[in-house]
């Protein structure tokens, strides 16, 4: 489904992808291992065809976006839902207005089937009668809900998670991350997640991928990856296994 070859990007003098090839396949849960600054959020921006790479190859499901038009890269965004790192909600509007809005602004679908549609993915993610509640009076783990029933709200066939527990209390991380793994395997989509912390990748991944020095150091199992967690965590990460 996602397919990079020799990806390079440079701002100013820093190169932040250095030849990265990376592979996921359909139907599977990659999660994006590295320390926070690295370049993973930039890499999900080329994914979604938000940055353009200086050089390599993105492939979407076959076709290659790094040189398609805008009116064409449109409509391949729309293969995508992504929840953005802190949710990116609108504080002002209500629940149901920030679950629309993609329905809204994309769609001629009538009132009565968008309140239909918004009330099912609210009710994927756990939350039930809160559609005219609005988002500053909702909890951190609520508003991560809410953020995740407005990626899913298009039906896409990929989500983009970036750092997904940001911003939300100790005591919810496990929520969230059995909400992301349950929504992956109730919907069948392919998902890339991006995270500094190993302990929220070994919950959610089927496989997870080490990005290192501008590159995908090493893809592994979770079960591979637990045996070498120290190994890794010294050499990629530069600090001990937990």
């Amino acid at each position: 489904m996602i397919k990079i070859q020799n990806l390079y990007k440079k701002f100013g003098g820093h190169e932040v992808l250095s030849g990265l090839d990376l592979e996921v396949k359909s139907g599977e849960l990659m999660v994006i291992i590295g320390p926070s600054g690295c370049g993973k959020s930039v890499l999900l921006k080329h994914i979604i065809g938000l940055v353009s790479p200086d050089s390599g190859a993105i492939f979407i499901d076959g076709i290659d976006i790094t040189n398609l038009s805008e009116a064409k890269l449109k409509k391949i965004r729309f293969l995508f839902g992504m929840v953005f790192q802190g949710g990116a909600l609108f504080d002002s509007l209500t629940v149901e207005e920030n679950v629309a809005f993609g329905l809204r602004l994309h769609t001629d679908k009538s009132e009565e089937e968008i309140r239909r549609i918004v009330k099912e993915k609210l009710g994927l993610v756990g939350l039930e009668n809160i559609e005219d509640r609005r988002i500053d009076e909702l909890s951190g783990g609520m508003r991560k809900r809410v953020a995740l029933a407005r990626a899913i709200v298009m039906n896409p066939r990929i989500i983009l998670y970036d750092e997904p527990t940001t911003g939300v209390d100790v005591a919810m991380i496990d929520n969230v991350n059995r909400l992301i793994r349950d929504l992956q395997d109730r919907l069948k989509v392919t998902s890339v997640v991006v995270t500094h912390d190993l302990e929220n990748a070994y919950k959610v991944a089927d496989r997870i991928a080490v990005f290192h020095s501008g590159r995908i150091a090493r893809i592994e199992t979770v079960e591979k990856m637990r045996e070498m967690e120290e190994e890794i965590l010294q050499k990629y990460m530069g600090k001990s296994a937990l």
